[in-house]
């Protein structure tokens, strides 16, 4: 159940009109100081309550109790206050501004598995404020409390907002309070749809991005942020996401940030926008149907031993959908497909309106919004007739199912004129942005000179091969073609077959593990193979309930036939689901990766069992990475991923071998209701995360506490705030430190434009230095490579075809050099020389993204007394890009 609910003040707007003429002249001023002046930094404090504070913990709502956001807010204020000495009669300066309902709005009111969960932001002047955040968790249907109990809350909130704040003391929302917000609410609305698309799109046209080809989505909100209220774009393009805060009182880009969609990070060189399809509810026989198959139980081949392929086994593809809805249309029809009506409407920025669109008047004046526009699209998509799905014995059998839709790629079009069947256009409902020309007349939203905006455009995917009968899943060969050709992929049609088992099997293994939240645990995944755009190639990533696959070079395996692959992009999709859409990671942001890691393995676990397969030591879960070190998600990943893998392994060990799956279940289930608890978090971070799970564990009877924080501390991980982790500090050209964020990350590689012959030159200069618990054991190598990782090698490196006989470290090959650390005064200097032409392209301007790997090990190479390990523990990455002279 979901429901989106605005707390209002109970006061009359009648109550307040006559103090507004009073007070109109000081609104005027005040908003001056809101609109302009107030560059505040926000000081939030975190407020935390749980049961296990002891207190009230009754919602007080009665039969049903935890329904009630109104009942639930009060309660959780009253608490606040008190934590926070709000109501301290010996505080009178602040006891005047404690917290009211009226300074939240209610933006989430969700049932999970086990608990009611109600997401709040604090407010200011009827507009939230970024980051200020109330949740509130109370029982439901939860056997360790009684129904409706307040179970945890957590703000993240600003109390000096009050003492800002205009209204009267303990009278709810003042005249003053309510002129000032009419000026707010001015000021947006004279910034409209269109002027905040130009002003964003003209701010990422002048960062020379890379990725605006393909628009899939724009939106917006208006927050308070730092003082400013400010106006926050998220575009939305194919391998990521801009967020552009414009201040609306001056229009202009105060900050801004890419954060590319979650990826596998994987190999090397050497959306569906919400037309809802029903999930499968209760799982009857008449609705679904299974016919056998020959699938990869794990990938077709191991990504360390490309050409070994591995066998394959007889199984299922289970819970197709016995009818499916067809458009009929097929490619080279001269249709633009199932949705082409769509586009006989333009929807253009000028006409987007998130809160008018659905109003009678909005609707007279041509206005949308998405959620208009993806209506349209599920009212199209019902009136399709419902067709046999093979059930019959006749008709051919569509892959699409209660857990899964498998989809061909709309661009892969190329492929298409030589294949041996017509592609159908499938019912998946996609959407893009394409900049257009609206013409030179002035109309509304329009200024002289400046004749184009943004269109949004409707567009579907299309069916692959069709299984001819029901034996066709278990009869087609998994060729595998030597130089990965899609078009041959694409005519054997077996990509699809796998895939969907993949999907299929990851949601009956989770299920079964706890994963049961109304809706959540019911919507199926879309999936779209074959993308044939470069910057996708020898990868799979995540976005918005799909899994995207691209094409791949020889060397690279075929990812749509990896099923840890698959699983670790739909753990992405099972994080986001649970976790919710205003989730925020801090620090390396690696807890997402590695919590898609952990799900993939646990799938992988629960599937095939314990027994060893060529390339079981070869997963990125399985590794040494301690936390505090690395600069990029998919490192940090590593760490998080690794010691949740070390926790289970201690609870397998400690349960007896009979019932090792029932400890991997509990595990799990121990999992998921840390991701229900953290819901939504501003800034969550891996030390809290592994608060929260100790605090279910707790919950649960505390068993394993100590086997946590045992795993934790072997990592450079304490839950002891006060306690400092050892670090690894990299300076760029003795300026500034590489970091997670900023240049020379993997969000801001730093750009050359290189005319002939020319370099690019960088000097890093690395050292280590102890925490007050962790401190390091020396020796240390350092491995510096230049191709192998994930996606590199695209950057040809001076260093990659020299070597140097007086330099005093170790060498090996031409690909990595080693470099050593004695002790914790040495330092190691990097030379870094880029040449001007790329070894391979990897973006759609020509050029090319790299990055030198940082890999230290503990030990060192040829010591008898300290053999170097064979996996590192830490690593870092220094990204480049390289392009054409202009």
């Amino acid at each position: 159940m979901v429901r989106t609910v605005r707390v209002v003040s109970t006061v009359s707007i009648d109550s307040v009109v006559n103090m507004a003429k009073i007070f109109i002249y000081c609104a005027v001023l005040t908003s001056s100081f809101f609109l302009k002046n107030n560059q505040a930094i926000a000081q939030i404090q975190e407020v935390r309550w749980t049961y296990e504070d002891g207190g009230n913990g009754d919602s007080g709502s009665g039969s049903g109790s935890g329904e009630d956001a109104v009942a639930v807010l009060r309660l959780s204020i009253n608490k606040i206050n008190q934590i926070l000495k709000l109501d301290d009669s010996n505080n009178v300066a602040m006891k005047k501004h404690k917290f009211m309902t009226d300074d939240f709005v209610l933006i989430e009111d969700r049932v999970l598995s086990g608990y009611h969960f109600f997401l709040f932001l604090q407010s200011k002047q009827g507009v939230p404020l970024l980051g200020h955040t109330l949740r509130i968790w109370t029982a439901h249907v939860n056997p360790s409390f009684k129904n409706g109990d307040l179970v945890q809350l957590e703000g993240h909130l600003d109390p000096q907002v009050l003492s800002e704040s205009t209204r009267s003391a303990g009278s709810g929302i003042s005249a003053l309070s309510m002129s000032i917000r009419k000026i707010l609410s001015h000021k947006r609305e004279i910034f409209d749809s269109r002027e905040t698309i130009r002003v964003a799109m003209n701010f990422l046209e002048s960062k020379a991005s890379k990725d605006l080809r393909v628009i899939k989505n724009i939106k917006w909100e208006d927050y308070w942020h730092n003082g400013l209220l400010v106006r926050r774009v998220v575009v939305s393009v194919k391998l990521g996401k801009y967020i552009i805060e414009i201040d609306i009182n001056s229009r202009k880009v105060v900050n801004y940030t890419y954060r590319p969609h979650s990826s596998a990070d994987i190999g090397n060189i050497g959306g569906n926008t919400g037309v809802s399809v029903s999930g499968p509810g209760s799982i009857s026989s008449s609705n679904y149907f299974s016919i056998p198959a020959r699938v990869y139980p794990i990938y077709e081949e191991p990504e360390k031993e490309v050409g070994r392929i591995l066998p394959r086994i007889d199984s299922e593809l289970r819970f197709l959908k016995t009818k499916v809805r067809v458009s009929g249309e097929s490619y080279g029809e001269g249709r633009v497909g199932p949705y082409d009506s769509l586009r006989q409407h333009h929807y253009l920025s000028s006409k987007y309106s998130p809160l008018l669109a659905e109003t009678s008047i909005g609707h007279t004046q041509g206005l949308w919004s998405l959620k208009t526009l993806n209506q349209d699209a599920a009212d199209i998509y019902q009136k399709y007739p419902l067709r046999s799905n093979g059930v019959d014995g006749n008709s051919t059998i569509l892959l699409e199912g209660a857990y899964a839709s498998i989809n061909i790629h709309p661009q892969a079009k190329e492929y298409f004129e030589q294949l041996s069947f017509i592609p159908q256009f499938s019912s998946s409902f996609r959407t893009g942005w394409k900049k257009v020309d609206v013409g030179d007349g002035v109309g509304e939203g329009e200024s002289v000179g400046n004749t184009s905006e943004y269109e949004l455009i409707a567009d579907s995917a299309f069916w692959g091969y069709p299984l001819q009968n029901r034996d066709d899943a278990y009869l087609r060969p998994a060729r595998r073609d030597p130089e990965n050709n899609p078009l041959s992929y694409i005519r054997d049609g077996f990509d699809e077959v796998q895939v969907y088992w993949a999907i299929t099997t990851f949601f009956e293994s989770l299920i079964k593990m706890g994963f049961s939240d109304p809706e959540l645990s019911a919507r199926p995944f879309s999936a779209f193979l074959f993308d044939p755009d470069v910057e996708t190639k020898n990868n799979a990533y995540y976005t918005d309930d799909t899994i995207n696959f691209g094409t791949y070079s020889s060397s690279s395996q075929n990812y749509a036939r990896d099923n840890t692959t698959v699983w670790h992009e739909l753990g992405h999709g099972i994080t986001d689901r649970i976790m919710g859409e205003h989730l925020n990671l801090s620090g390396t942001e690696g807890l997402s990766e590695g919590l898609a890691d952990f799900l993939a393995q646990v799938i992988l676990m629960d599937t095939f069992g314990e027994g060893t397969f060529p390339g079981d030591k070869d997963f990125r879960i399985v590794n040494q990475m301690d936390f505090n070190y690395c600069n990029e998600v998919h490192d940090g990943g590593e760490a998080f991923g690794g010691a949740m893998l070390d926790i289970l392994h201690d609870v397998m060990t400690n349960t007896r071998v009979a019932a090792r799956k029932e400890g991997i279940k509990n595990f799990v289930a121990l999992t998921l209701e840390s991701m229900r608890l953290t819901r939504n978090h501003p800034a969550l971070d891996e030390s809290n995360w592994f608060r929260h799970m100790l605090f279910v564990d707790r919950i649960h009877g505390g068993k394993l506490s100590q086997i946590i924080v045992k795993r934790l501390a072997a990592r450079n991980l304490s839950l002891n705030q006060e306690s400092d982790s050892a670090a690894i500090k990299v300076m760029v050209d003795n300026s500034r430190q590489l970091e997670f964020k900023g240049e020379g990350s993997r969000e801001e590689p730093i750009l050359h434009r290189l005319s002939v012959g020319e370099v690019a030159r960088h000097q890093l200069s690395i050292s280590l230095s102890d925490g007050n618990l962790f401190k390091f054991q020396y020796p240390i190598t350092l491995k510096v490579q230049y191709n192998g990782g994930p996606l590199q090698g695209a950057i040809h490196w001076k260093d990659e075809e020299t070597k140097s006989n007086n330099d005093r470290n170790n060498k090996n090959d031409n690909n990595q050099r080693l470099y050593h650390f004695n002790g914790p005064t040495e330092k190691v200097n990097l030379d870094l020389v880029a040449n001007d032409k790329c070894d391979y392209i990897n973006t759609n301007d020509g050029g090319c993204v790299d990055f030198v790997y940082l890999l230290f090990f503990r030990g060192k190479a040829g010591d008898p007394t300290r053999a170097i390990d064979s996996k590192p523990f830490a690593k870092k990455r220094f990204y480049l890009k390289v392009s054409q002279a202009i």
